[in-house]
């Protein structure tokens, strides 16, 4: 919400222009390396992304040319590529099939656990108290939900009728669902699949026509 305040005052919606708007000297050096550092922070993100997509196809792609992981990663890339120079209003699209497929996951996990658990099926070795091998990734995964300060200027400017009340209403709203949605993903995916389950959540589920 500073960041939104500030951008309101300075009427400049991008995070490296507006810390540019620092007092003294700090200004342009402090420009020149949020920019740096948001294009590191959005590369290994969408590195991230790249091989969730290659996992998460090669059923689909068996016995063709991009069962080759390099060609699957190339053609992901290309397609991530045009969409990074969409204006964001014409990515409303995806972003509503980001929430459904969230959901969708979200359903499938929470349905394995209630299988698991019915036929008392569930993984051995959890740790419930928290303090389990892979809490630091967590941690660090969870942080990717707020790394997106650099995407609130152009949201913030985007939105219709704007103002920071405005904005900080829908911000609460929107973090509050997805504070949601991480806790009860993160809880059902550990407790069925145990401190076993693959970073990619999606590699753990098994092999049937819905998971796919």
């Amino acid at each position: 919400m500073i960041l939104v305040v500030g951008a309101e005052r300075y009427q400049v919606y991008d995070l490296g222009a507006l810390l540019g708007k620092l007092p003294g000297h700090l200004g342009p050096g402090m420009q020149i390396f949020t920019n740096l550092m948001v294009w590191v922070v959005l590369f290994g993100s969408l590195v991230s992304y790249i091989i969730s997509i290659c996992d998460s196809a090669q059923p689909f792609i068996a016995g063709t040319f991009l069962e080759k992981r390099w060609a699957l990663a190339g053609l992901a890339s290309i397609l991530v590529l045009a969409l990074c120079f969409l204006d964001q209003k014409y990515l409303s699209f995806s972003s509503a099939a980001a929430i459904l497929v969230n959901m969708y996951l979200l359903g499938l996990v929470c349905s394995e656990y209630g299988k698991r658990a019915a036929h008392g099926e569930l993984a051995a070795g959890v740790c419930a108290f928290g303090f389990a091998k892979g809490s630091v990734t967590m941690v660090s995964t969870m942080m990717q939900s707020v790394i997106i300060q650099m995407c609130v200027l152009p949201m913030y400017k985007e939105l219709e009728n704007r103002s920071p009340r405005r904005f900080g209403r829908l911000l609460t709203v929107a973090f509050s669902v997805l504070a949601l949605i991480f806790v009860i993903l993160a809880m059902a995916g550990y407790y069925t699949f145990g401190p076993s389950v693959e970073s990619n959540l999606l590699s753990s589920l098994p092999r049937t026509t819905a998971n796919n």
